[in-house]
């Protein structure tokens, strides 16, 4: 059973593309002609490599269709048919009608949150490159030169610098008191709102301190609260020609509760519910609301989580908690769950899959009210039931076999 200390090691020597190289984002800065052109259209190539298509937002579409399509197909086989048929239209209205990506408005401006590395990072690029004024925020002055310096010449005159924490409420009504004065000043209408900034704590519920618990909600679940409704008076008054939206950053396991990630799981599946609410609540206002649920990507991400798993285990008040023999097997059995995190490092998207996905958010009239990125995403939620299971036994068997070496280390030692 491998130790956290030697997990951390491991991981720190894992070699993830850096997000605050551009390179690494390819086509999105430089695109070639093709796939331009298919942009163009509507169509993403990396999209059709990810099931694209099959999302919630074709459910309407798919109601409507399939009575007129059972009309002409009255029979057993011509109901298969009818459903077959039923579902490419609705591939179709939801794709290249109603859900078509927008060409990019004149005079528009996108506000992101956590853009010192990551998806925001990338996400703030692209969209700056493609013509949005974007309010980039940051906690600290120095993270946005960072970003800046990475941006393509004809983006960093779009990069506004806007300094944010989303645990600061203080903090929250000062930019959007900034952006209000610069969209004024400079004729902008708030296209955007994307609630990226968020992080993980990795420790187990009977060891998480006072400070871990209230630092994940305060940054996953109260910080998009605070901004979301700052920010609502500029997406109401917004001008654009496409529907202002909302974008909650979610994820794949707001779904699944993995050992030593109850903190994190439960803060995602709590904005999945709050988005939920906020889409009904604004769409009398004209304002869609939309969550993207990642899998593994390949950011900072797992390293911060690596952080904070060590600030947990060293802290004093851990030890107050519980026996040294309790802390012990928790350390062993996230060691040796942060090892199989590192060994399917290769199924993790590239940030270009979420940021792909945001883009066709900010674009759409009708967006999907949910986009799953990543294959471990898609491959996940089909079989809800069954990874469940999975994820329960594979934490039950890690921690039963961390004890079992505790207990003989306890035994040498006597």
């Amino acid at each position: 059973m491998e130790s956290l200390q030697g997990s951390l090691d491991r991981l720190e020597t894992v070699a993830y593309p850096s997000s605050e190289s551009t390179e690494s984002t390819g086509s999105l800065t430089n695109p070639t002609m093709a796939t331009s052109f298919l942009e163009t259209l509507g169509i993403n190539l990396e999209y059709l490599a990810q099931l694209r298509f099959i999302n919630d937002s074709f459910t309407p579409y798919y109601i409507l269709a399939y009575p007129v399509m059972y009309y002409f197909f009255a029979d057993v086989v011509g109901t298969l048919k009818a459903m077959a048929a039923s579902l490419l239209i609705a591939i179709v209205m939801q794709r290249f009608v109603l859900g078509r990506r927008q060409p990019v408005p004149s005079n528009c401006a996108v506000v992101i949150t956590g853009c010192s590395t990551g998806m925001g990072f990338h996400t703030a690029i692209r969209l700056a490159t493609m013509g949005f004024t974007v309010f980039a925020t940051v906690r600290k002055p120095e993270h946005f030169e960072k970003l800046a310096q990475s941006a393509p010449a004809k983006a960093k005159s779009r990069l506004v610098k806007a300094i944010l924490d989303v645990r600061d409420i203080n903090s929250i009504d000062a930019a959007a008191k900034q952006v209000t004065a610069e969209c004024k000043s400079r004729g902008l209408s708030l296209q955007s709102v994307i609630n990226n900034a968020g992080y993980s704590e990795c420790v187990p519920l009977q060891l998480a301190t006072e400070r871990a618990i209230s630092d994940q909600y305060q940054t996953n679940v109260f910080g998009p609260i605070h901004v979301t409704n700052a920010f609502l008076p500029l997406l109401k008054a917004s001008k654009s020609p496409v529907k202002p939206t909302v974008i909650f950053i979610a994820s794949v396991v707001s779904h699944i509760s993995p050992a030593g990630l109850g903190l994190y799981s439960s803060s995602k599946a709590a904005l999945r519910s709050l988005a939920s609410t906020y889409r009904q609540e604004l769409s009398p206002f004209g304002i869609n609301v939309v969550t993207v649920e990642p899998g593994f990507v390949r950011t900072e991400f797992l390293n911060t989580a690596l952080n904070s798993t060590q600030q947990n285990f060293n802290d004093e008040t851990i030890k107050t908690k519980s026996d040294e023999e309790t802390v012990s097997l928790y350390e062993g059995g996230l060691g040796s769950i942060l090892t199989t995190a590192q060994n399917i490092k290769g199924l993790s998207a590239t940030v270009d899959f979420v940021s792909n996905a945001l883009v066709d958010a900010v674009l759409s009239n009708y967006p999907p009210t949910n986009y799953r990125v990543g294959y471990d995403s898609h491959l996940t939620l089909p079989f809800i039931n069954l990874t469940h299971w999975l994820v329960e036994v594979t934490g039950m068997l890690t921690f039963y076999l961390s004890k079992k070496q505790t207990e003989q280390k306890g035994k040498q030692q006597k």
